[in-house]
């Protein structure tokens, strides 16, 4: 699994969550019980805290991460998405950011996701096979689409998994899967 240091996932969702209307399907004020799974830092589990006033766990397989979590998130709990310790049903919403497209095997994390949801499981997955480069300078253009392939040839997960998220999902047995691109 790819790893990150806390700098970088704070520097790269700085702002991220000023506009929360992407977060109206998911009924937080609703919640009794939200898992944030693949939290890293807390930013997501922050904005869920904020949002609801159901008790918010920040589930991660990295501690030292995790060690960041504390003022937002109520509870932190070191753990693998793809064997989460936690009991079935246990939660109303299980949510991910920017976690599946880090995983060698993504189906695995959502069936588990399943079975501790009751009710909702969202996940939001950036699609960066719609990254591009724009310039002025004619060859800049060549050279980034030759170093983003290299880039995605060289990790070894799916970096272009949010464009086909939902059919992991849907792959997972969850029903009445839906997409949003914001």
């Amino acid at each position: 699994m790819r790893e990150f240091s806390a700098d970088y996932l704070t520097e790269t969702r700085r702002g991220m969550w000023r506009d929360r209307d992407a977060l109206a399907d998911l009924r937080l004020s609703d919640r009794s019980r939200i898992l944030d799974v693949g939290a890293g830092t807390g930013e997501f589990a922050r904005v869920l805290a904020a949002e609801s006033s159901a008790p918010v766990v920040a589930l991660d397989a990295d501690t030292t991460l995790l060690g960041h979590t504390a003022d937002g998130a109520a509870h932190r709990v070191a753990g693998d998405a793809t064997r989460l310790p936690v009991r079935d049903d246990a939660c109303d919403l299980v949510a991910c950011q920017a976690l599946l497209i880090n995983l060698p095997e993504p189906a695995a994390a959502v069936e588990e996701f399943a079975r501790v949801s009751s009710e909702l499981v969202a996940v939001i997955e950036p699609d960066n096979s719609a990254v591009t480069v724009a310039s002025t300078v004619a060859a800049e253009s060549a050279l980034s689409a030759r170093a983003r392939e290299f880039y995605v040839d060289g990790v070894h997960t799916d970096v272009t998994l949010g464009a086909d998220a939902a059919d992991v999902l849907a792959d997972a047995g969850l029903r009445d899967v839906s997409t949003t691109r914001h």
